[in-house]
């Protein structure tokens, strides 16, 4: 008896797919942060960090990071106001990112480090 007619195509079509899968390697996953009206994701390879303005409080959205081979926290400011994204491109892999709001003589809401 042929595996095909023991497991039926569908289910021989699901174990080649999962093996492939692990052949090829685990899937990229984007470092991401957000607190209320600030989200902070990075892409291309963890290269560029993006910076959404999601709330209009007259607050301005940014993300801080940590960056390969880079001491400190860097913060990348979005100022555009609300349903803007700034995006900026870094030689350096960033590492982690926490999204923050900037208010006024007041203490700033961050998300958890992502």
């Amino acid at each position: 008896m042929k595996a095909s007619e023991i497991l039926g195509r569908g289910a021989l079509l699901a174990v080649a797919s999962v093996a492939l899968a692990g052949a090829v390697g685990p899937a990229f996953a984007a470092h991401s942060s957000y607190v209320s009206g600030s989200r902070v994701v990075t892409s291309n390879s963890d290269k560029t960090l993006n910076v959404a303005d999601e709330l209009d409080d007259d607050a301005a959205a940014y993300g801080l990071m940590t960056r390969q081979g880079v001491s400190g926290t860097p913060r990348l400011t979005n100022g555009g106001g609300s349903g803007s994204t700034l995006s900026r491109n870094y030689s350096e892999t960033i590492l982690s990112v926490r999204a923050c709001k900037d208010f006024n003589l007041q203490p700033d809401p961050c998300g958890s480090w992502g």
